[in-house]
């Protein structure tokens, strides 16, 4: 949410569309019968190895080394984030 902050500070949950991600989350849920994969920032951030490789675990995904770097600077895809 800071990151969205930064960008706009009088952004609200709302804006974010809180509530409809839980409905998102719960539907999943309810969809598949299982947990879905719920990533935290601080925890990416922190130790984004060890995330990643869980993630690509639970994903059935192979875990590469080169998903953590990547080159430097904006690009076309991130929108108004490469201006943050």
């Amino acid at each position: 949410i800071m990151s969205h902050i930064k960008v706009d500070p009088f952004i609200t949950g709302e804006d974010l569309c809180l509530e409809h991600q839980v409905k998102i989350y719960d539907w999943l849920k309810e969809k598949t019968q299982e947990d879905p994969i719920v990533i935290n920032g601080n925890e990416l951030r922190k130790n984004p190895r060890s995330v990643l490789i869980e993630t690509c675990k639970q994903l059935d995904l192979s875990y590469t080394d080169e998903m953590l770097s990547w080159p430097a600077g904006p690009k076309p895809i991130d929108g108004v984030w490469a201006s943050a």
